[in-house]
């Protein structure tokens, strides 16, 4: 883990991340007693009618049953082996948990496993009130009672964690080191209270942390001197601690707390859990977090994907939003039934916005051009509002499902006639140009393109002549384009896009799993990301079309998302389940200083490159927050300075050497810098 020291240290850390929420997960089982991680396959111990074992290769999505009678609270995997605690002896298994043989002569009951390079050590409970280790040099084949107990007195062991030469035990009575496989032990919480240890953790070579039943302990000279996490001083029941980058994951009794800054600060993340909130496992396979909850079963999420969450202040009801329009801070929703609704504060809070507006029906398109906005109607055609001066209709009373602007006109399409335009000029009757019906409309600035239920046409006089392309002829239910790269969504197909106007396409699905399978609905950009909107899940491409990044699947199941649209930062998704928003979608993607440089934002990093240590100088501002990136763009940490009057700060980053992004927010705006540390 990468160490950040800000010169600072008594203004609080303000840790930033971003997940999905949890999602029930795995094989039904009310209390899951153990969770393992063994190469990318996660192992889940659970007890219901009986003690099973289950296995999944697929990040939870399928579950092999692998035994039946045994399920194991400790295990350990080394090598191609699993080793796994039964009451009178340890059980090994070579073929991935589908078959399990006991050791003999090796002891039963143990607590807690852990790895020292090629030595296993198994920590029990013995019958005399304290706490024996057994150690396996052979792979498991045989096991030797080594060292003295712990102590006398000391009733039980919750933990092992082996780190350099030192063994660390979590017991009731609290921590204890060895540095001699066990001959002589060392108590080194005797002042510092934190009796109870139940999880034990490495955040790096020095730093241990040590979860209890009341608060959080950190060491960060292996074990010497200990220091309660104040910021854990009201959590309850530390159960299990892991690891993923710059993040640890904690399980405790009142859910998941997460924390970028190695312990120091601690952010809560229940989303989704159950109401008892629970947690007694936590494991990482690849970038999947799996929790294992006390009666609740099996939940799991993405460390990494997007957090969405419901934007419907000032909404009374739970409506359907069936469309969106997002500029800056001004954002329009059209609903189901409810008309028009508008935000000036980027979607943090809505009011009804239907003076004037027609029979309300469903808004089924959105528009903003200028200081218009256009809305269509399942029912009414299409009706304009400049600046807030009330709604017109315009001279079409037909359904409209679409709608956009080129060249000066409004083009419409109507579902019963085909593709209609206006003289934005005077919005006087409209001229049609094509007798199909357009699911989409996008332009490369020269070409007008047309997604229909047949393939793409394309005009380059504005409509008035239209012309077939031969290389696409299957369903088109969206269109966008960026970059010199046209983006065609088909429905039951996937995504196709092209470099050279529609004349040849490449299928690019890469990432998209079951594409034939699903409805595609829209797309979306921040920055040069590409959205793209389906049923019931986003992706993102940052590579041109080449592959697609799942960001969020964790919509309620029964939720259908119409559309999306974003403005420089926030991504929007209206919905069958009122309207969501993800705000700095692109900050776990990778950022870019052209995301951010607004004139008059003058602020250095220096000296750059460096072997750590950068300077950060605004003129004429003050600084309000910072942001520290790695060059995957996934956030490490975030500071604020907002009660400061701060134009120069510093900062040591104790990392290997490579890029960094640091996003600077002043009184004046946000500007991203790279950082380069070189040796």
């Amino acid at each position: 883990m990468k160490k950040f020291l800000f010169t600072l240290a008594f203004l609080s850390f303000f840790p930033a991340f971003s997940m999905a929420q949890w999602l029930k997960s795995g094989p039904y089982t009310s209390e899951v007693l153990g969770l393992l991680v063994k190469d990318n396959s996660v192992f889940v111990s659970t007890y219901y009618w009986g003690n099973i074992i289950y296995m999944s290769g697929s990040d939870g999505e399928s579950w092999l049953k692998r035994d039946s009678g045994l399920a194991f609270k400790e295990w350990i995997a080394k090598g191609d082996q699993i080793f796994g605690s039964g009451n009178s002896c340890i059980y090994s298994s070579a073929d991935n948990g589908s078959s399990w043989q006991p050791i003999s002569g090796s002891p039963g009951a143990v607590q807690d496993f852990a790895l020292s390079g090629d030595t296993i050590w198994a920590g029990i409970n013995d019958s005399y009130n304290s706490v024996l280790l057994y150690f396996s040099a052979d792979n498991g084949l045989t096991w030797v009672k080594n060292g003295s107990p712990i102590s006398p007195g000391i009733a039980s062991i919750d933990v092992l964690l082996a780190n350099r030469n030192t063994l660390f035990a979590g017991t009731d009575a609290g921590c204890y080191t060895t540095t001699d496989k066990g001959q002589h032990w060392k108590r080194w919480n005797v002042n510092s209270g934190n009796a109870g240890v139940q999880c034990l953790a490495k955040v790096d070579s020095n730093t241990i942390i040590a979860g209890t039943y009341y608060s959080l302990y950190f060491t960060n000279d292996n074990g010497q001197n200990w220091a309660m996490d104040a910021d854990t001083s009201s959590f309850r029941e530390f159960h299990d601690i892991a690891q993923y980058g710059n993040k640890v994951f904690a399980a405790t009794g009142e859910g998941v707390y997460i924390s970028t800054d190695k312990g120091l600060t601690w952010t809560q993340y229940n989303a989704g859990l159950p109401a008892d909130k629970s947690v007694l496992h936590i494991v990482i396979s690849d970038t999947i977090a799996y929790l294992g909850t006390r009666g609740g079963g099996l939940y799991s999420a993405s460390v990494n994907r997007i957090s969405w969450m419901p934007a419907n202040k000032g909404m009374d009801i739970s409506l359907k939003v069936t469309a969106i329009a997002v500029k800056d801070s001004l954002v329009y929703a059209g609903t189901k039934d409810y008309g028009m609704y508008v935000s000036t504060d980027y979607g943090n809070s809505w009011r009804d916005f239907n003076v004037a507006f027609p029979t309300y029906g469903t808004v089924t398109d959105l528009l903003l051009d200028g200081n218009k906005i256009y809305a269509a109607s399942n029912l009414n055609g299409v009706a304009v509002d400049s600046a807030g001066t009330g709604w017109i209709s315009l001279p079409l009373f037909t359904p409209v499902s679409l709608i956009d602007t080129f060249g000066g006109y409004l083009f419409v399409n109507a579902d019963n006639y085909g593709l209609f335009r206006y003289a934005i000029s005077s919005l006087n009757q409209p001229v049609d140009t094509a007798y199909f019906k357009a699911n989409a409309i996008v332009t490369d600035g020269a070409i007008l393109y047309a997604g229909t239920d047949s393939g793409i046409y394309s005009s380059g006089d504005l409509g008035d002549n239209w012309e077939k392309l031969a290389t696409m002829t299957d369903w088109v239910n969206a269109l966008f384009y960026k970059s010199s790269t046209l983006y065609a969504a088909q429905n039951f197909k996937g995504i196709s896009v092209s470099a050279d106007s529609g004349k040849t396409w490449k299928l690019s699905n890469t990432g998209i799993s079951d594409p034939e399978w699903r409805n595609y609905n829209s797309f979306a950009a921040i920055g040069e990301n590409i959205y793209l909107c389906t049923d019931n899940e986003i992706f993102v491409t940052t590579n041109h079309g080449n592959s697609w990044i799942p960001v969020f699947t964790g919509f309620p199941a029964d939720m259908y998302v119409y559309g999306i649209a974003a403005n420089s930062q926030t991504l929007f998704a209206s919905t069958s389940n009122e309207m969501w928003q993800c705000k700095n979608c692109n900050s776990t993607l990778g950022i870019d200083e052209k995301y951010a440089s607004p004139p008059g934002i003058l602020v250095e990093v220096s000296p750059n490159p460096s072997k750590g240590s950068f300077y950060i100088v605004a003129r004429e501002q003050s600084i309000r927050q910072i942001t520290v990136y790695n060059s995957s763009g996934i956030c490490l940490f975030q500071k604020s300075l907002t009660n400061l009057q701060l134009n120069t700060y510093h900062i040591d980053i104790d990392a290997n050497p490579g890029l960094f992004f640091i996003r600077i927010l002043t009184d004046k705006g946000e500007i991203v810098k790279k950082a380069e540390i070189a040796y």
